[in-house]
């Protein structure tokens, strides 16, 4: 199918069928085009990077991508983030290998690999931050103190 779409387009472009799309169903793996089929080439082509378009699970998570300035369709609902750099070479024969051969799912962590942290602008429970400084050196869980 290889559909002609820019890095503009691709939550328009790479959506089921049903809602206006190309795609023949969700869940679908698809190549861009980075010619159109009269042989021009294609604004901001994808040429060189890598994609994603996902469809909001909720309304809230439809909010969010307006709120973080993610490209969606003209619906709100299917959004795309796009990587204008692909390491094929490096990545490919791994992951072929990991699926055919080993049954493996790819692009996935498979533990833990690290942690994510927020500092919030301002004390959000009346804690003071050396309550919060003292929480962490004890080795408590941050989550402990979360309801």
């Amino acid at each position: 199918m290889f559909p002609p779409c820019g890095v503009d387009e691709l939550p328009e472009v790479f959506r089921p069928a049903q809602v206006g799309g190309e795609l023949s169903r969700n869940g679908t793996v698809e190549v861009a085009s980075s010619l159109h089929r009269d042989g021009s080439e294609v604004l901001r082509d994808l040429r060189w990077g890598v994609y994603v378009t996902f469809e909001a699970p909720t309304d809230y998570a439809a909010q969010c991508f307006a709120e973080y300035g993610v490209r969606t369709d003209s619906a709100g609902r299917y959004a795309s983030l796009y990587r204008p750099y692909h390491l094929i070479g490096l990545e490919l024969g791994v992951s072929i290998a990991s699926a055919a051969l080993r049954n493996e799912p790819t692009g996935c962590p498979t533990a833990f690999r690290g942690d994510v942290v927020a500092v919030a602008k301002r004390d959000l429970r009346g804690r003071s931050s050396t309550a919060r400084a003292a929480t962490r050196s004890t080795g408590d869980s941050p989550r402990s103190n979360c309801r």
